[in-house]
């Protein structure tokens, strides 16, 4: 049985069973062959071109021969990997993306791919456009894909290059989000990273996603394409207490994903827990113009507010630009997490956005 390391502890991970090898990208050679086949080598020499002496899970070496870490890709002129003493990361995504885009993938199939999975886990800020055709570029995998995002979240924490992207292959996964990754996700839902918990209870909802009248469809500010999927009555009910759990967690961005994970599951059951969250003290600030002038968001509140949507009941987040009394007023009894990145890693990042939400 798999491991999964979540939050500095070992868990059991069943179910992640790779059913078949994806076709290719748009190249001759990326459409004969799997990443499998495309990088065996690099899967096989990755770990000892790094001196690592430790075994690897077969999804990390497919991650970490894909992310060009052993092997060090160029493309148009540009090197992939960068290096600070020990520490290896990726280029500046400015430079990887151009580079990217002025190279026919079929001038060099390995590279190709190589740049295009490093810009799904570090787009350049703001370019959605880009992430969005790398993703696209990625997805022709499948279920290999799938498995070097698994990769990155299985690998230890000593090896090069891959635990840094650990939030961004988690907010990814949230894309790619379907039933036959729900073990791994009712896993990670119970991690020890709470960023890690939150990502998973908001994927385990896109997977539970229920369309039916007179629910309005979709999810305010969800940027993943919903459709619903098969899973049993019984899956469903463990999913739903799954969400009940994670909207009294202790930590706002799992509350938030609560909120998701309930309007995307359409349960009119679920209404008054909805409303609860409506009144969560939770919320952001920063400045906006002028003096004593602040933007405040209630992270729980607006998710909640847009789940409750899907059930034709407007509410009101609470959130705006205040200054002077107003400001006091909308920030009464209120708790600031502005700062908050507790239960975290601080070494850890993502740019990549699944919704329009700030958690």
């Amino acid at each position: 049985m798999r491991r999964l390391r979540c939050g500095g502890r070992r868990a059991a991970v069943g179910g992640l069973v790779v059913l078949t090898v994806a076709a290719g990208l748009a190249s001759v050679a990326l459409a004969q062959s799997g990443a499998r086949e495309l990088f065996r080598r690099e899967s096989q020499e990755g770990p000892q071109a790094l001196r690592w002496r430790g075994e690897l899970p077969d999804e990390t070496r497919l991650a970490l021969a894909v992310s060009g870490a052993a092997w060090r890709p160029v493309l148009g002129g540009v090197p992939l990997i960068e290096q600070d003493g020990a520490s290896l990361h990726f280029a500046p995504a400015e430079r990887r993306r151009d580079a990217w885009r002025s190279t026919p993938a079929s001038a060099d199939p390995r590279a190709s791919t190589a740049f295009a999975f490093s810009l799904v886990l570090d787009p350049p800020m703001g370019d959605e456009g880009a992430w969005h055709a790398a993703f696209g570029a990625m997805k022709r995998f499948g279920p290999e894909f799938d498995e070097m995002l698994v990769g990155i979240l299985e690998a230890p924490d000593r090896l090069p290059l891959l635990r840094a992207y650990e939030y961004a292959a988690a907010d990814v996964l949230v894309w790619r989000a379907s039933p036959r990754m729900l073990s791994l996700l009712v896993t990670l839902a119970r991690s020890g990273d709470r960023y890690l918990r939150s990502r998973a209870v908001a994927a385990l909802g896109i997977v539970a996603y229920h369309q039916q009248t007179p629910l309005r469809p979709g999810m305010p500010g969800l940027r993943p394409p919903l459709r619903e999927t098969t899973i049993s009555a019984v899956q469903t009910g463990m999913l739903a207490e799954i969400f009940r759990e994670a909207s009294e967690d202790s930590n706002w961005r799992v509350r938030a994903a609560a909120a998701l994970a309930f309007g995307l599951l359409g349960d009119e059951r679920d209404v008054p827990v909805l409303r609860r969250l409506l009144r969560d003290r939770a919320y952001l600030s920063w400045p906006e113009g002028g003096r004593d002038v602040r933007r405040v968001a209630f992270p729980v509140r607006a998710q909640a507010a847009a789940a409750l949507s899907r059930f034709g009941q407007e509410a009101s987040d609470g959130g705006g630009v205040f200054s002077g009394p107003e400001l006091r007023r909308a920030l009464r009894g209120g708790k600031d997490v502005s700062g908050d990145r507790s239960g975290m890693r601080s070494d850890r990042a993502s740019n990549v956005r699944f919704h329009d939400g700030f958690w």
